[in-house]
């Protein structure tokens, strides 16, 4: 390396890489799920097929597997699901490393003479604030339906589980029984999502603060921290 110029390029290299490495993770591990899922209702579906003919085991006890595998479905979920978030965490600390690069030719690039050949006018994707993405994504990205769409299926798996468990018999305590599941195994998937994310925030804002308030006047990461509490504050506030 011959200068920092050279470093921040070698560093981006890298985190493209990384980036692309986990993304590719990512994808693998939600598809690991879908087939996990698809490969459980199909046995589900066999094993349903013998209960009226009560062959090998009693219906009841065939029953009690289907109920007991489609917990073990949502658990199993469940823990894919916190491995997904974790993939997505990392992605997204990988995206501001390279974001802070670009952002540091921009900055270095403001000496340019030259307006119309300064460097952020010819970025496609002009994300170079080390605050973006948020860890904590909104419905108009991709990756929350992908939350939305584990915690949907863990959730009605579960609430399945228990009607079947139950014998079948639906009534209204039943019903309740199973709402009051379904709902509370949805919201502890996106509760763990949002705490995980606001928690990293946190970290990540700590660790580009400086430890006085004078050592951090006038330095950019010390600026770049106190941007991001205030963005994080107007996020919990929303």
């Amino acid at each position: 390396m011959t200068n920092a110029s050279d470093f921040m390029l070698e560093e981006y290299k890298q985190m493209i890489k990384i980036y692309g490495h986990l993304n590719a993770q990512k994808n693998d591990l939600f598809r690991f799920y879908i087939t996990i899922i698809g490969i459980g209702v199909s046995v589900i579906t066999i094993m349903s097929r013998y209960i009226n003919f009560e062959i090998v085991v009693s219906g009841f006890n065939l029953m009690k597997a289907i109920s007991l595998l489609m917990f073990l479905l949502s658990v199993i979920g469940l823990i894919i699901f916190l491995s997904i978030i974790g993939l997505r965490m990392e992605m997204i600390l990988y995206i501001r490393t390279i974001n802070a690069v670009r952002g540091y030719f921009v900055e270095k690039d403001k000496n340019n003479k030259n307006n119309k050949l300064l460097i952020k006018n010819f970025l496609v994707l002009p994300d170079y604030d080390q605050c973006i993405p948020p860890f904590h994504e909104t419905w108009a990205t991709n990756f929350f339906w992908i939350v939305f769409l584990v915690a949907f299926i863990d959730s009605a798996l579960l609430s399945i589980s228990y009607y079947i468990f139950m014998n079948n018999k639906l009534n209204l305590i039943i019903l309740i029984s199973m709402m009051s599941i379904f709902t509370i195994y949805f919201l502890i998937h996106f509760k763990y999502y949002k705490k995980m994310a606001f928690s990293l925030e946190e970290n990540y804002i700590t660790k580009r603060s400086f430890p006085t308030k004078n050592t951090m006047k006038g330095n950019i990461l010390g600026e770049i921290a106190e941007i991001c509490k205030e963005e994080i504050k107007i996020k919990k506030q929303n």
